[in-house]
């Protein structure tokens, strides 16, 4: 087996520390996100480990486009793209080629 580096020791080192001191690999108690704040410990703490800088998951339009997305074509579409693409997936590559 080959050895690890002292990076990667140093990495398990930190991940390792977090883990005794329960900073890391928790998990929320929350029924429902509010985007600002998380249960842990039946207390609400802020979150600052959130990545999602725009909040768009709390967002009610896109919640609502998700809501009838799943409704209309169900929650995935277990086809290879070699052999067909789902009705969608034609205009939101287009918006994407717009955007990028």
């Amino acid at each position: 087996m080959k050895p690890q580096s002292d990076w990667t020791n140093s990495i398990d080192s930190i991940v390792d520390m977090g883990l005794s001191h329960g900073l890391v690999q928790r998990t929320t108690e929350d029924e429902a996100f509010n985007g600002r704040t998380i249960c842990l410990n039946n207390r609400h703490v802020l979150n600052f480990a959130l990545c999602s800088y725009l909040g768009l998951e709390l967002d009610h339009r896109l919640k609502q486009g998700t809501i009838d997305a799943v409704t209309r074509y169900g929650t995935q579409f277990a086809i290879s793209r070699a052999y067909l693409s789902a009705t969608p997936y034609t205009e939101l590559e287009h918006l994407l080629d717009e955007l990028f």
